[in-house]
């Protein structure tokens, strides 16, 4: 595989991981419509959702996180392969130029 072949490896989705984020950012907006709750109960039930929300966006993130650093890791890897490829290729090369002289 090459250094092009390797660039061209896909990623996680950005718009996928821009809406997390823009999900996490209405879950952290849902805390001002606790003001207009009008009952103590009406406050609690609205807590424990946004907290089982907060809870379960938190989870998406980090898996997204994690999957990315997994990508991360395989590309370099790959690259790193690559790399060593090249530098063999060019020291065999510049002893088989040496040998004959």
């Amino acid at each position: 595989m090459d250094i092009k072949a390797l660039m061209k490896i896909p990623i996680l989705d950005d718009d996928t991981f821009i809406s997390q984020f823009n999900k996490s950012n209405s879950d952290v907006n849902g805390i001002s419509g606790l003001s207009v709750t009008q009952t103590d109960s009406e406050r609690e039930a609205k807590l424990k959702m946004l907290a089982q929300e907060t809870l379960s966006t938190s989870a998406k993130v980090s898996r997204m996180a994690l999957e990315r650093k997994q990508q991360y890791k395989q590309r370099n890897h790959a690259r790193q392969e690559e790399y060593n490829r090249f530098i063999q290729q060019i020291t065999l090369n510049e002893l088989e130029s040496g040998v004959g002289k």
